[in-house]
């Protein structure tokens, strides 16, 4: 049976994406159990995840709550192992830790994700080519792989394209991101599950790590990856790391850690820019969503989406709709349509946050608890502000995302006010730092 409140999150994301991206995407979700704080979903397959991820599951934090008012945590997997790790080799170790489970497997991959459907221009072709040879080792072996490069440049992508060569070639790659290798330390510390978690990391042929700038600050996971990379280097095996910045310019990690991560070699990723580059990630992608577009209206989406990733957005919506439409100005109609979302999404809540969080040195989630210490109350303050005088939310939409009620939301909002007003120094320098970042999102 269906949960009402589930059903009723259907019914409203229906008139956000339209009732047949829902049927497409969310509705073939197999519902595993529900309680009153946790819903857990199955997916078919990698890209139903990775779907959900991207369209999905911002919006659930603000939407997804139960008869209290709670926040209702939604636990996503995919129905059956990927087969990437074998199981000879490789255990699944699951143990139930408060309301996650834990589980030492990759995270899930896009399956079109390859090295045959990136695009790149003459600068990245060439650290393509390189990735590649040592990857097939057809040159001395280098170990790590240090990929860098900026959001939306492909580094995920060139991640994902070299799992799956490696297991191509029968080896057992373990692919990952920061965040999931943080979540794997700490859940197997709190389960006492640690030899565990060793036996799983240290019995791979390939570690894939993607954005290791997310270990700053997290010390006693660095302590863990320092011996995993350790141990794997010393047995020969092989670790492909991402990231965005060269490890040199990597803040809060340890100096230990990032003499290692420049130990093999480190490639630079370009982000693809010009409308040449644009026009042939374009291309790529309508040949993989099977979608034709007339010359005019592909000039439209590489001159109006400005980024790789604003043009696959636009490709997958136009394919998902496509056989509702049947002439050149319903599709035209819908690119203007995505071309608006896209400009009201330049800014938005997850942005602030992550941009005041930058800012102050601190994680986006120390924004989001209840601590009072001055090193979180100033900044969520200040995101506060930013939510109301950007965006225009509703005092009580901002008290529901920060779990405060809405006469904390205005205090907050009045005392930066005050301290501009004042011209605080402290509150100026960090408002100069955060206004530099939003407009240069422009």
């Amino acid at each position: 049976m269906i949960p009402r409140i589930w059903e009723e999150f259907l019914l409203e994301q229906e008139s956000h994406l339209s009732k047949e991206v829902v049927d497409r995407w969310l509705r073939p979700l197999k519902i595993v159990n529900f309680n009153s704080c946790n819903l857990y979903l199955e997916a078919d397959d990698a890209l139903q995840i990775n779907w959900y991820k991207e369209h999905i599951e911002s919006r659930i934090d603000k939407s997804l709550l139960n008869n209290n008012g709670r926040k209702i945590q939604v636990h996503i997997k995919i129905s059956q192992s990927e087969g990437s790790l074998k199981k000879e080799d490789l255990q699944k170790t699951t143990h139930e830790t408060g309301q996650k489970i834990l589980s030492f497997v990759s995270d899930p991959v896009d399956p079109d994700q390859t090295f045959e459907t990136f695009a790149a221009n003459s600068t990245t072709d060439m650290t393509v080519k390189l990735l590649k040879s040592a990857l097939l080792q057809t040159f001395e072996f280098l170990n790590p792989i240090y990929l860098y490069g900026p959001s939306g440049s492909g580094k995920t992508h060139l991640l994902q394209g070299a799992k799956k060569l490696l297991e191509g070639l029968g080896q057992n790659v373990l692919y990952i991101s920061a965040e999931t290798f943080t979540q794997h330390v700490v859940g197997a510390i709190r389960s006492s599950r640690m030899e565990d978690f060793r036996n799983c990391y240290r019995k791979i042929d390939t570690l894939i790590i993607d954005d290791v700038h997310l270990f700053s600050k997290r010390f006693a996971t660095q302590e863990e990856l320092f011996h995993t990379f350790n141990h794997l280097h010393i047995h020969e095996k092989q670790i492909i790391l991402a990231s965005s910045s060269p490890p040199a310019l990597l803040e809060e990690i340890e100096e230990r850690l990032i003499s290692r991560f420049e130990w093999g070699i480190v490639l630079s990723v370009e982000r693809l820019q010009t409308q040449d580059e644009l026009l042939q990630v374009l291309k790529l992608k309508m040949q993989r969503f099977k979608l034709h577009l007339d010359e005019e209206l592909v000039d439209k989406v590489i001159v109006e989406m400005k980024t790789p990733k604003s043009i696959e957005k636009v490709v997958q919506s136009l394919s998902l709709a496509h056989n509702q439409m049947k002439s050149n100005q319903e599709i035209k109609k819908m690119i203007d349509q995505l071309i608006v979302q896209e400009t009201k999404e330049v800014l938005n809540a997850e942005k602030i946050l992550d941009i005041v969080s930058q800012s102050f040195g601190i994680q986006p989630d120390d924004l989001l608890n209840k601590s009072q210490t001055r090193e979180s109350v100033l900044p969520r303050q200040i995101s506060m502000y930013l939510l109301r005088s950007l965006l225009k939310m509703p005092y009580l939409k901002i008290g529901k995302y920060f779990d405060k009620d809405h006469s904390t939301v205005m205090s907050s909002i009045r005392q930066v006010t005050k301290g501009l007003e004042k011209q605080s120094q402290d509150l100026m320098f960090h408002m100069g730092q955060i206004q530099r970042k939003i407009v240069s999102l422009g």
